[in-house]
This record gives C-alpha cells, sequence and structure tokens, in this order.
C-alpha cells in the first residue's frame, strides 16, 4: 500500500523548474543523507501572517520539517537495495530514487539530473561518456524496481531544453538547434521509435525539422499516466502518443 502523499516531489540534483508550478510540494537536496544531516537543525515553525514573502519562507519550513519526519520515520526500516548503482552523482540520485519508491512513501514525481550535454565543442567523447552513464544508471535502476514488483508502476522520461543542430561545428562539436529525442522506458510503455526519423537533406537554417512536438509527449503523459485527460496544456487539444499500454497502475 502506499503512504498518503505528504510531497509532490522530490527534486535531486540541480534545477528543480519543471515541478515549481502552482501549489506543488517539493523539496530539492543533493541527496537523502546530507538533507537529513541538515534538516534537523531546522525548527517546525507554526504561525500565521499576512505577508506574502514570509508566508512563503514559512510554509518552506513547513516542508522541510515533514519531509524530515517523513524520511526518517520510513528510512529507519533498514532499507538494503539489491544492486549495486554507480558512484557517480547521477547514480547516487537513482539510488536514492530507489530507495523511496520502495520504501512507499507516496511521492509521485522524481527529478534527477544528468548535466553536460551542451557539447559546443568534442562532442564524440563526451557525449559516448554521458550516454553510457545514462544508460548503465537507467538499466539498473530497472532492475532494483524489477526485483521490487515496481517497475510497471514507473514511468521514466528524459527531457532536455534544446536540441543539437545536425552538423559540426569548427570545435568539434554542435551548436544548439531545435530538435531533440526523448526516451520513455518502464513497465507500461510499448518500446519502439514514435514520430519520423529527421530528414537531413531538409534542414531549416541549419536545423532539423521536428515532426512531433514536445507537449504531445507531455499531455499524453497527463492523460494516459496521471489518468487527468480533462488538463490540456495551453487549452489545446493535443493528439495523443501510442506511448502506453494500458494496465493498472498505482496512483
Amino acid at each position: 500500500k502506499v503512504a498518503q502523499n505528504e510531497l509532490d516531489a522530490l527534486v535531486l540534483g540541480r534545477n528543480a523548474q519543471p515541478v515549481t508550478g502552482g501549489d506543488c510540494r517539493y523539496i530539492r537536496l543533493e541527496s537523502i543523507q546530507a538533507f537529513l544531516q541538515q534538516a534537523g537543525k531546522v525548527d517546525d515553525v507554526v504561525a500565521q501572517t499576512d505577508n506574502p514573502a514570509l508566508r512563503y519562507l514559512l510554509s518552506l519550513q513547513g516542508t522541510i520539517t515533514q519531509s524530515d519526519a517523513l524520511f526518517r520515520r520510513r528510512l529507519g526500516q533498514g532499507m538494503v537495495l539489491q544492486q549495486s548503482f554507480p558512484a557517480t552523482q547521477f547514480g547516487r540520485q537513482l539510488a536514492d530514487v530507489a530507495q523511496v519508491i520502495r520504501l512507499n512513501l507516496g511521492i509521485p514525481v522524481f527529478k534527477v539530473a544528468l548535466g553536460s550535454f551542451d557539447t559546443h565543442r568534442n562532442q564524440k567523447p563526451l557525449h559516448a561518456r554521458l550516454l553510457a552513464q545514462l544508460a548503465e544508471g537507467l538499466m539498473i535502476l530497472r532492475a532494483e524496481l524489477q526485483q521490487a514488483g515496481q517497475w510497471q508502476n514507473v514511468l521514466v522520461v528524459t527531457y532536455s531544453e534544446f536540441g543539437r543542430r545536425a552538423a559540426q561545428n569548427g570545435s568539434g562539436g554542435t551548436d544548439h538547434g531545435t530538435a531533440a529525442t526523448h526516451f520513455a522506458l518502464g513497465g507500461r510503455v510499448r518500446g519502439g521509435h514514435l514520430g519520423q526519423h529527421p530528414d537531413l537533406s531538409a534542414l531549416h537554417d541549419q536545423d532539423m525539422l521536428y515532426s512531433t512536438d514536445y507537449r504531445q509527449l507531455y499531455q499524453t503523459i497527463i492523460s494516459r499516466w496521471w489518468h487527468r485527460p480533462e488538463i490540456a496544456l495551453g487549452g489545446t487539444d493535443w493528439p495523443l502518443l501510442d506511448l502506453l499500454r494500458e494496465g493498472d497502475r498505482m496512483v
């Protein structure tokens, strides 16, 4: 049984922007253990104020103390992961995610980061190393959650702020472009390639032309994973992607 949500999202690493909208209750931290060491120093304050800035700070303080109590209460059960995650920042983030999922803490969204894909120079070796880190980490996460019987309840999706141009620049890298590939994996993901392969002979201002709007991916997740079809991104009826198999999902 999943615990009732006390947090809407857990952000590990940098950039919490994807979960900062509305009244989303989230915390951003480098690791759970580091958070527990620091959060214990924050006192729980119950206060009322009409000052919006102070009210916001008090809400943050409350989120920290509630999260601290949640993690300490459940992590005290002594969860031991079955897989050996890479000893990298990305690997440690995935290990924390796997631990929280296995403990059924009721947190529905996790955001992790693997940076330095902005490869303006020397792209070939750097890109290969980063993709290897991504692949290794996600395969170990998959094995851990399969063993825990949770893989069917997980959807992993990548995103990026920008794509890359098709042609190499003078520094052995690529500059910002308009199209990019997203990866999705999970127990209910159909697999395969969605969309059209880019035509490298039909570029616009040196950029590839995308065939699938990224909002179609997000709308598919909202409608078919979160089961909230009444929410339309930008008020537009985006065509959904054939991404997910039908079936029960933990909510």
